[in-house]
């Protein structure tokens, strides 16, 4: 669960949105979630899982303030998931090709 109070600006030219976090407010983050180590499972301490982590997640988000905002770029996201559509349209042709090719 996220709770945060945040200002934003939109950059009509640009298509980009900036984020700041309050400074009088800051995000509050928490979760509860499981965490293992390795390729064993070995699992972590719900102090580490939950708190820690929650913690460095808000010190994260907290640096997101007015002089140094997180800068999305609406244009990149679009563009990114246009190219994940074409790679997918382009190897189902592929798909076809083949099956075509091996008589399938």
């Amino acid at each position: 669960k996220l709770e945060a109070r945040c200002l934003a600006w939109w950059d009509i030219f640009d298509s980009t949105l900036d984020v700041a976090f309050t400074k009088e407010d800051p995000p509050h983050v928490s979760w509860d979630i499981e965490v293992a180590l390795g390729g064993a499972g070995l699992p972590l301490p719900d102090c580490i899982e939950d708190s820690f982590l929650s913690w460095l997640t808000r010190l994260v988000m907290r640096s997101f303030n007015r002089a140094y905002p997180l800068h999305l770029d609406l244009e990149q996201e679009e563009a990114d998931r246009c190219s994940d559509s074409v790679i997918e349209c382009i190897g189902d042709a592929l798909d076809d090709e083949l099956s075509v090719v091996r008589g399938v």
